[in-house]
């Protein structure tokens, strides 16, 4: 996470940005939900702390990665920033 303030405090003028290391371990395997356990940072890990995140009140929250943006809707990484914008 980065975020730039000079208050030391977050409010809704502070954009985060997030870099959620997401990675290219291969194809979803739907039978092993922990195939990239260790890897790559657990998605539901990530989606309640940048949910908790918004209600300290910064709205503008970007996501950067660059891996295997072919992956992404398989392996729930869309669907999750999804969820967050709509918060």
């Amino acid at each position: 996470m980065f975020v730039k303030t000079s208050r030391r405090r977050l409010s809704k003028y502070n954009e985060i940005t997030c870099k959620p290391n997401w990675t290219c371990s291969g194809p979803v395997n739907t039978n092993d939900p922990f195939q990239d356990a260790g890897i790559t940072t657990d998605l539901n890990f990530l989606e309640d702390f940048l949910k908790s995140v918004k209600n300290k009140g910064p709205q503008d929250i970007y996501l950067r990665e660059c891996a295997c943006p072919s992956l992404w809707k398989d392996k729930g990484y869309t669907q999750m920033a999804e969820r967050i914008t709509s918060i």
